[in-house]
Order: structure tokens, then sequence, then C-alpha cells
């Protein structure tokens, strides 16, 4: 059961992080060039998103059930522990600062109503989501690919 469990978290993990990855590196850009503007691709992403946002939160979940299911060698995974407090804290964060962008955007008429505060805004919002992608590397690193000193299970 406990492979299974690791396969499909792995598995889910794969899709929430390498879709940030091909999300950032070739939609974006190629959105931006098909559709002809940085807010119109904006417009996309800001969609892309809150479902983004919503997997990442399930994957975070279940991250810390296996971190969890180490408890009885707890002085061996506190690297994971730490890694992975920091990163739901910044994924907490990016449902916190979604909305906060969210009130400077007519959705409707894909305007932008304060270009200045928005774009503030999206920075934090753009370098958050870096620290989540740097912190999903160090997560795998230390649990996923068995370089940490957790304790593997047969």
């Amino acid at each position: 059961m406990y492979r299974w469990f690791r396969t499909t978290l792995f598995s889910l993990f794969a899709v929430w992080f390498g879709g940030l990855t091909f999300y950032a590196l070739v939609v974006v850009p190629t959105g931006q060039r098909i559709l002809g503007s940085h807010r119109a691709q904006g417009f996309v992403t800001r969609d892309v998103t809150s479902s983004w946002n919503l997997l990442g939160a399930v994957v975070i979940v279940l991250l810390w059930f296996d971190v969890i299911s180490h408890r009885a060698k707890m002085d061996r995974v506190r690297r994971s522990i730490v890694i992975l407090a920091l990163l739901t804290l910044a994924q907490i964060a990016l449902f916190v600062l979604h909305p906060w962008l969210d009130a400077l955007l007519d959705a409707s008429a894909g305007n932008v109503l304060d270009a200045r505060r928005f774009y503030d805004r999206h920075r934090l919002y753009l370098w958050t989501t870096a620290a989540v992608w740097g912190l999903s590397v160090a997560h795998l690193h230390a649990t996923m690919l068995g370089t940490s000193t957790v304790v593997r299970r047969p």
C-alpha cells in the first residue's frame, strides 16, 4: 500500500511541479506571442493559477502525510519538515495573494484597474511562486529522491 501511495504522490507532484515549470518556461511566452500581449496572457494565467494552487494544496497535504508517516524516526526527517513547512507557508501565501491581485483586475473587460499597484503585487506573487518552485526542488531532493536521512520503507 505504501508503494502505491508513494507512486501516486510522486505522480501528482510531477504534474504539479512539472506543470508549473512547463507553464512558466513554455506556455506563458508562447501565449504572449500568440495572444499579442502580456495582459491577454495574464488573464489566461489568472484562471490557470487557481487550479494550480488547488493541486498544490492537495500535493502538500499528501507530502505532509508522507513525512509524518516517518514519525518513528522524527530526528531523521527534520530537514524535510523544515522544507515542507516553508513550502506550506509559501503555498498559503499564494492563496492569500491571488484574490488580493485579482481585486485590481476587471476580468470581464480584460483591464487592469491600477497598473502600478497590480505590478507591485504581481511581482510579489511571482517571487512567492519562485519560492514554491525552489522549495519543491529542495523537498524533492530531500525526500522523494531518497537523498535525505528519511528512512525508506520497503
